[in-house]
């Protein structure tokens, strides 16, 4: 999932999946305070300390599927591609790249779309993205509605059920 950047809402209303000729669908989120996980806390024996998120953000609704990297970058690295996987390995999400190779994409994607400005979500803003702002612990019947668990390969992105913000995939698949 990427960011855009400080735009204003251009949030195209795409029904069902996102296709391969899309922009990356991507919900605004609120500009929030809000106390990073509890069970960073437990783990680290540490209590929680409160991020301020200033700005409305938006975030890919999907994660980048190998048919939209295969449309700004010309090829498709991903493992899990054609005889790997079932159905159409363009619904898929890319894998098998690198940060350095993330960034090589934005670039790319900044270049092709001269509307908006993507970017890799902080840390903070991804979980806060995940969690749907919520800072309780995620129950195992929400993971197995939500994620793609016991499998072998990738799932097509946007099969299992969203967050509360309408985010797919936060719980697993990539």
């Amino acid at each position: 999932m990427i960011v855009g950047k400080f735009q204003p809402t251009v949030n195209r209303s795409v029904g069902g999946r996102p296709r391969t000729t899309d922009s990356p669908p991507r919900p605004t989120l609120p500009e929030s305070d809000y106390v990073l996980a509890e069970q960073m806390a437990k783990n680290d024996a540490l209590p929680g300390f409160e991020v301020e998120i200033e700005r409305a953000f938006y975030i890919g609704k999907y994660e980048i599927t190998q048919g939209q990297w295969k449309k700004v970058m010309g090829s498709n690295p991903s493992y899990f591609q054609r005889d790997k996987v079932e159905y159409n390995d363009d619904m898929h999400p890319v894998e098998s790249v690198s940060w350095q190779d993330v960034q090589v994409f934005i670039k790319e994607l900044n270049a092709l779309d001269k509307n908006n400005t993507y970017r890799l979500p902080t840390e903070f803003e991804w979980e806060y993205a995940a969690r749907a702002g919520a800072d309780d612990d995620i129950s195992w019947d929400e993971i197995r509605a939500s994620a793609v668990i016991g499998t072998t390969t990738t799932s097509e992105v946007g099969t299992k059920k969203p967050n509360a913000w309408g985010l797919y995939d936060t719980l697993g698949n990539v």
